[in-house]
């Protein structure tokens, strides 16, 4: 059986990178790890959540994300889009209100160009516990 451990590194990702944060612990860049990014990941900016999913990318094979997202739903036109995108951007939530909501598609081609080989990616409809989708990546 392999040895196993899980640790909790709190950190405030407007002021510090995920790197940065593990730098300050006894994370090891050099095994394998799993990083599990359940709620939140549509409140932080861009540049945070990019910076963060490619180092989990640079991590080596056998490394990962189990993260959710609030997904674009496709729409007849641009006076639909906005007329959804508007409210959809203030909705309330435990823990905050979205500010990125984005199409499948799109996150998918992202996250393979970040180096994640294999990427799952299950719609609420699957998943029921998750109010948008649950995204797994392998590096």
């Amino acid at each position: 059986m392999s040895n196993l451990s899980a640790t909790f590194i709190p950190t405030r990702f407007a002021e510090e990178t995920l790197a940065a944060a593990l730098e300050k612990s006894d994370f090891d860049r050099l095994k394998a790890s799993l990083f599990v990014w359940l709620g939140g990941a549509g409140n932080r900016a861009v540049e945070s959540v990019l910076s963060s999913l490619a180092f989990i990318a640079s991590l080596p094979r056998g490394s990962g994300v189990v993260f959710d997202y609030a997904a674009k739903h496709l729409s007849p036109g641009p006076m639909i889009e906005t007329a959804v995108d508007a409210p959809a951007s203030r909705v309330s939530l435990p823990g905050g209100n979205f500010k990125h909501i984005i199409q499948p598609q799109a996150l998918a081609a992202m996250l393979h160009g970040f180096g994640f080989r294999e990427v799952v990616d299950l719609a609420e409809e699957e998943v029921p516990v998750s109010e948008g989708h649950l995204v797994s990546a392998a590096v």
